[in-house]
């Protein structure tokens, strides 16, 4: 947590990240949310794709395991085309069921 808070503080003295937020506010693609924490449960970051679509799920607790049956399914039958599965289950966020 120390760290994360760090990084946050730092990237909020960038003047060019600074910038980019007051642009992004006047002309949003989306909605900001957090700061929030997550651990990933499934997969790992790649640092090769920088294009990310992002699915959110509410999932019960108890069904984790479950859960992680069903990404290596999905990773499975995206495993020919240049994608990668991960799943992050949330520490600290607004939907700690999702």
């Amino acid at each position: 947590m120390t760290t994360a808070t760090k990084s946050y503080a730092e990237l909020s003295k960038n003047k060019e990240i600074m910038e980019m937020v007051s642009i992004r506010e006047h002309d949003p693609s989306g909605h900001l949310i957090g700061p929030e924490v997550y651990r990933t449960v499934f997969g790992q970051p790649s640092g090769d794709h920088n294009i990310l679509l992002i699915r959110e799920y509410g999932v019960d607790r108890k069904y984790i395991p479950q859960t992680i049956e069903l990404l290596n399914e999905v990773e499975e039958i995206g495993k020919d085309e240049d994608t990668k599965v991960l799943a992050l289950y949330p520490i600290i966020a607004d939907k700690m069921d999702s």
